[in-house]
């Protein structure tokens, strides 16, 4: 294969990756406190790639040969980090978070968090996710003993009471990736959130945006056809050029 071809297939590849990333930002779209991700392509476009010459001179005049660049794209996922739409559900153990702030979360892999605040007491009487994993407290403890008659102030303080709902910030926003069940990991580390407020009785939607991720889908479409018309061009040309040289 060319290095032509190569290079074509690669940032083809890249583009129906971020099919992918869009694709499940739809699946989501009415998920609790998910938080949207969008494809990073460092790797100038196709067009700019084919503008570039593939020869460059010397003071001299002499041609020297630039190699195609055939390595795959670099490519990461971003993720969005802004606040969801609140709807008021009444629920007691509903909690919605504002800011840059998260609940801390007791996984048997470690410390992670989550905003999705549709909380629920195990039969334990201890404070869990939807999945089952424990909400912590400021004090790095389960927490216990609430009712569905506790009040938690916009702090994460139990009313009339001495136990604190856990909320963190990540050192570094970019570190945040996702783990699955509506978790995600810090890998640059947690340290107290500043600049929060807890909403009781209330859940954080998805903070995704249809509206983008349709005319991101649209471009996106359109750049795979044009890299297809443009790979099956230079198959055309190639296989016209070998038959001459037989001729």
């Amino acid at each position: 294969m060319s290095d032509l071809i190569s290079s074509l297939a690669n940032v083809m590849q890249a583009e129906i990756n971020t099919l992918d990333v869009i694709a499940q930002n739809s699946a989501n779209a009415n998920t609790t406190a998910y938080r949207s991700q969008r494809s990073v392509i460092n790797q100038p476009s196709f067009l700019q790639f084919i503008a570039a010459p593939e020869n460059t001179k010397t003071h001299s005049g002499d041609a020297i040969s630039r190699p195609l660049d055939s390595s795959p794209p670099a490519m990461h996922t971003k993720l969005l980090l802004s606040d969801g739409s609140l709807s008021m559900t009444q629920a007691p153990l509903d909690f919605a978070l504002t800011g840059d702030a998260w609940f801390g979360i007791q996984h048997p892999e470690g410390l992670q968090l989550t905003r999705n605040g549709h909380f629920h007491l195990d039969d334990n009487g201890t404070l869990v996710t939807t999945h089952g994993y424990p909400v912590l407290g400021s004090d790095m403890q389960t927490i216990n003993g609430l009712t569905l008659q506790s009040r938690i102030d916009s702090d994460g303080q139990l009313v009339d009471g001495n136990q604190k709902l856990l909320i963190l910030r990540a050192l570094d926003s970019n570190s945040i990736v996702p783990q699955g069940e509506g978790l995600y990991l810090s890998h640059s580390g947690v340290d107290a959130a500043q600049n929060y407020q807890v909403i009781q009785g209330a859940l954080e939607g998805s903070n995704v945006d249809i509206g983008n991720d349709m005319v991101r889908l649209l471009q996106t479409t359109r750049h795979i056809e044009s890299l297809q018309r443009a790979m099956s061009s230079y198959d055309s040309i190639m296989e016209s050029g070998i038959n001459q040289i037989g001729n």
